[in-house]
């Protein structure tokens, strides 16, 4: 996991510094990462390392739909981002329902201004 270390110094009430570690995730986008519409839809490969996450939460995304058999690596690793699972069988166009279910869960995302 790539992580950044910063050292922030504080003043304490007896007037000594005082060193703070802050440990922060870097972010890196995901391969082929594009804005479809910028700021509301976004298309990308499978995201896999946690700072690709990061990199989408960091961007204000909140929701990532997966349209694979399986989901994808690491995706517990930002539990803010929230996982919607559409299994689509690899190599085969999705369903009329399931383009409607992808279709609920951005408008549904959109109404929440998300």
């Amino acid at each position: 996991m790539a992580q950044l270390q910063k050292a922030e110094v504080r003043g304490n009430s007896g007037g000594a510094a005082e060193i703070h570690r802050l440990t922060v995730m870097a972010s890196s986008p995901p391969h082929n990462f594009s804005w479809v519409e910028p700021g509301k839809l976004a298309g990308l490969a499978m995201p896999r390392m946690p700072c690709e996450y990061r990199y989408l939460l960091d961007n204000g995304i909140k929701h990532l739909v997966c349209l694979c058999e399986r989901k994808p690596p690491n995706h517990d690793s930002c539990p803010e981002l929230q996982l919607h699972h559409i299994k689509i069988v690899d190599f085969t166009p999705p369903s009329p329902s399931q383009i409607d279910q992808f279709l609920s869960i951005v408008e549904e995302a959109n109404s929440k201004g998300e």
